[in-house]
């Protein structure tokens, strides 16, 4: 859903697990302000055992992700004051697709506002999951 940073420290904070093909297998993160055009949206992934933030600054990751959760954050400064909508991408290629990309619980949010959180039912009702599937594992 379209959405409207009001500062500069907006982030999207989320949970990924991914089984892809490396390059053109990888998932992508990315941002438009027309909902026509996207632009890749660079991101910091951690696992969630710890350890040191790995950074995509292409805005996309694929391999493999070593079988574990990790936590993505990714800075919506460059749209601070405009409404942008977000949005990740993977498309399985060739013979090999591993098991694809997961993502869960998807916040956006800025130091005192809260701007989307999936848990909220109206703000899970928002979501257009267009190429995904809707998963309980």
């Amino acid at each position: 859903p379209p959405l409207t940073p009001a500062t500069a420290e907006a982030r999207l904070r989320c949970a990924v697990w991914w089984d892809t093909v490396p390059g053109a297998g990888a998932f992508h993160l990315e941002a438009s302000t027309d909902g026509t055009t996207w632009q890749p949206v660079p991101f910091s992934t951690v696992r969630t055992t710890g350890g040191t933030p790995e950074q995509w600054p292409e805005g996309s990751a694929g391999g493999w992700s070593g079988r574990i959760w990790h936590r993505l954050e990714a800075p919506l400064t460059p749209w601070a004051g405009r409404q942008v909508r977000l949005r990740f991408r993977h498309t399985a290629t060739g013979r090999y697709v591993g098991r694809g990309v997961y993502v869960d619980v998807i916040r956006v949010s800025e130091p005192r506002a809260l701007l989307f959180s999936e848990d909220r039912p109206a703000d899970a009702a928002r979501l257009e999951t267009t190429g995904w599937t809707r998963s309980s594992d």
